[in-house]
C-alpha cells in the first residue's frame, strides 16, 4: 500500500511593520535564562490587559507537558524554540501543551512607564501573536516567513489572551 502525502504551500506570514522593520537587529538566543527578566517571569499582557496564566517556560528539548493525558505537575505547558530581542522588540516562539499541542509566536515590546517597576504589573506588551505548525528551526526562517518566503508552514495571526499564552 503506498501513501501518497500532499503539501501546499503556504503564503507570508503578515506582522505589524513595527514588528518586520525590527527583524534585522534581533539576536537569537536558545534558554529561557536569557530572556530578560520581565519575560521570564510571565510579566506581559494583551491589549485587554490580559496575561498568561501559569507562566512557566521549559529550554528546547527539556521535558513539558506536551499533551494533556497526565500531566506532571512539575513540568511547564511551555517549551521555547527560540527567542530572539533587542531593546525595542522580544520575538518569542515556543510550543504550547494541553490539548491540542500549538506553536506560538509572541512579539512584545517593552512598557516604559513607572507602573512597569512594579513586579506585579506587567513589563511587556503583546504587539503580535500567531500560531500554527510545524515549528520554525530558527529566526532565519521566521524572518524568511515573514518577508514573504513560501513554505510548508500554516502559521495565522490570532488575538492573543491570557487563554492562549
Amino acid at each position: 500500500m503506498q501513501i501518497v502525502l500532499i503539501a501546499a504551500l503556504i503564503g507570508a506570514l503578515h506582522a505589524p511593520d513595527a514588528v518586520v522593520t525590527e527583524l534585522p537587529k534581533l539576536v537569537e538566543f536558545r534558554t529561557v535564562a536569557d530572556l530578560p527578566p520581565g519575560l521570564r517571569a510571565g510579566r506581559f499582557a494583551g491589549e485587554n490587559g490580559g496575561g498568561p496564566s501559569n507562566w512557566a517556560l521549559a529550554d528546547p528539548g527539556a521535558p513539558f507537558n506536551a499533551g494533556d493525558a497526565n500531566p506532571n505537575p512539575n513540568l511547564p505547558s511551555r517549551q521555547l524554540v527560540f527567542a530572539a530581542c533587542d531593546p525595542a522588540l522580544c520575538l518569542m516562539h515556543y510550543r504550547r501543551g494541553g490539548s491540542g499541542e500549538v506553536d506560538c509566536i509572541v512579539a512584545l515590546a517593552p512598557i516604559h512607564d513607572w507602573k512597569s517597576a512594579l513586579p506585579w504589573e506587567p513589563s511587556w506588551k503583546v504587539v503580535w501573536f500567531a500560531t500554527g505548525h510545524p515549528p520554525l528551526r530558527d529566526l532565519a526562517g521566521l524572518r524568511g516567513l515573514l518577508l514573504g518566503a513560501k513554505g510548508l508552514y500554516n502559521y495565522a495571526t490570532t488575538e492573543p489572551s491570557g487563554s492562549l499564552f
